[in-house]
């Protein structure tokens, strides 16, 4: 008998007395599959063999990150945020490789490869693929291709948020080009990355909605692309302005990495785009109409025309370019004091101009200091947000997790490292939270030794060396080393320069500039400049629409 419709179902009563166990097959392409899948994966296996297997292969992935020290509750704290980075995308493939694709129809997965599904793009760009790039860079690349293949099924149409084997188009953004950029920044290169280059640069001048198919018959990638193109500016829509500056950035960061010189200096200028909706009037970044003007008045608390946040926790939201941004607002005399107001809060919610930390706009913000020379602020601030705001017991999440969003921030956190930009494969340093970490990787292991306690860096030596540097290279990223930490509970040494250099101090003080992303910035968006300048009313000097897309699923 089969029966269809709403209210459609079963109701089904047992003996308490007598358990039931059912095997179930899954497959996203058809009964047959699932059948097949049932065979492969479970066959005659009872509960609790199934339970060992999967218990087996838990411990084996939880235990890549291997952690001493700290206290039961913080461990536990950090187990857990590691499993939730693991959970999302899944595997969509059946056990014979077939897999559905965006357009609804069947394909095959390479032999060996997998195809992965579901990816809350605007979520988890920010900190949860670099560290599955990090611990799995087969996983990472296997993600790059899939997000690929997807967006060739429908024409070269990207997503923003893919649930399961359909596009969703919700939040806002285009942030899978900085994923596959990301993902091969950090070494998971198994994917066809001159392909996807190709594609995402096509994709990324595109103007106007395409006909995917049923339901999205109108689908826009980029609401806005043609006036981002042509003013360098979302008209009234300063968060697609912003996340399409980070997009750009990622195809810049891929091209030059892949040769590509043209479309890296091409992407690279779209990614200053950030420039023409700051305001030297304001000091902030906030709306900018199609004629030019400034939204007038502006309350950077009100979250009206803004995707999950505010015009106070957007305004930071330059990853690729935060000397550029500090440089416009006046240096980090003006800055340190707007970013201490901004954390007076750490999770205010969207409609106050503080940070906003129980979502992901904010989430990077904690590292901002160490452009303005203070990074032991963010040492201080990573260790409040890690106690005030993620716990162990039912009440542990400081909000929707996103598919491994939220607890990537405090896995990277704990380790006393952050990938703050989108593209890059940079390692920004804060506290460990934990006396050793062992972080086992293919392309290298990552050992941390950290003495003392407190919340402050008194010293690091990287593979031995001594650093003041609140950064670590590319080359650490990818293929590993040793970090020694010594943590303080004062500010006394790490505050004062060092003996070498009036120039230079230690971790705790100032950084160096960061390689690679605002020098590059800087050389690339020269010419642009002048023009900029004479719209803005001054010179930000860096260092280097139609169907507004909707909000993610509940």
């Amino acid at each position: 008998m089969t029966v269809n419709g709403p209210g459609s179902g079963a109701y089904l009563q047992f003996d308490p007395a007598r358990p039931v166990q059912m095997r179930v097959g899954l497959s996203y392409v058809g009964i047959d599959g699932a059948r097949r899948n049932l065979q492969a994966e479970i066959a005659a296996k009872g509960l609790d063999e199934v339970a060992r297997e999967a218990s087996g292969v838990w411990r084996e992935r939880l235990g890549r990150v291997r952690i001493g020290g700290g206290t039961e509750d913080q461990r536990r704290t950090f187990y857990s945020n590691l499993y939730h980075t693991m959970l999302q995308p899944h595997v969509s493939e059946d056990v014979d490789g077939t897999y559905t694709g965006f357009d609804h129809k069947p394909h095959q997965v390479r032999p060996g490869r997998h195809h992965y599904a579901t990816f809350s793009g605007w979520d988890i760009y920010r900190s949860q693929v670099q560290l599955l790039a990090l611990l799995a860079p087969d996983v990472g690349a296997d993600i790059a291709q899939s997000m690929y293949d997807n967006a060739q099924a429908v024409g070269n149409v990207w997503d923003r948020w893919s649930h399961q084997t359909a596009i969703t188009g919700v939040m806002v953004g285009d942030p899978y080009h900085a994923i596959v950029s990301t993902m091969y920044a950090f070494g998971a290169r198994g994917f066809d990355a001159k392909a996807a280059l190709r594609a995402m640069a096509e994709a990324a001048r595109r103007t106007g909605p395409r006909d995917i198919g049923h339901p999205l018959l109108g689908y826009d990638e980029r609401p806005g692309n043609a006036a981002f193109m042509r003013e360098g500016h979302v008209p009234n829509d300063p968060s697609a302005t912003l996340e399409y500056g980070v997009a750009d950035f990622g195809i810049a960061q891929l091209a030059s990495r892949l040769g590509d010189r043209a479309t890296a200096a091409e992407f690279m200028r779209r990614a200053q785009a950030w420039q023409h909706i700051y305001n030297p009037g304001t000091g902030w970044i906030q709306p900018r109409q199609g004629d030019g003007a400034f939204t007038s008045p502006f309350d950077p608390a009100s979250p009206d025309v803004y995707m999950e946040g505010n015009g106070a926790q957007y305004h930071w939201m330059v990853p690729h370019n935060p000397a550029g941004l500090f440089t416009a607002m006046g240096g980090p005399r003006e800055v340190v004091p707007r970013l201490d107001t901004y954390f007076a809060k750490l999770n205010a919610g969207p409609a106050e101009a503080h940070a906003y930390l129980g979502n992901e706009v904010a989430l990077p913000s904690p590292w901002l200091y160490a452009w303005t020379g203070q990074p032991y602020k963010t040492q201080a601030l990573v260790r409040r947000v890690q106690q005030e705001l993620f716990k162990s017991g039912p009440d542990g999440l400081v909000g929707n997790d996103d598919l491994g969003a939220m607890g990537s921030w405090y896995v990277w956190s704990a380790m006393g490292l952050f990938p703050a930009i989108p593209g890059r494969a940079e390692l920004l340093v804060n506290t460990p939270l934990f006396e050793r970490i062992t972080i086992d990787r293919p392309g290298g292991d990552i050992v941390v030794d950290a003495r003392g306690a407190g919340p402050y860096i008194r010293s690091l030596r990287v593979n031995g060396a001594a650093t003041d540097r609140a950064w670590l290279p590319e080359s650490f990223a990818t293929g590993g080393g040793r970090l020694d930490f010594v943590r303080g509970t004062s500010l006394t040494a790490a505050s004062a320069p060092t003996p070498r250099t009036r120039r230079r101090r230690s971790v705790a003080g100032r950084s160096r500039t960061w390689p690679g992303s605002a020098a590059a910035a800087a050389r690339s968006s020269r010419a642009a400049r002048s023009r900029r300048s004479s719209r803005s009313g001054r010179s930000a000097r860096p260092p280097r629409s139609p169907g507004r897309p909707g909000r993610r699923p509940a």
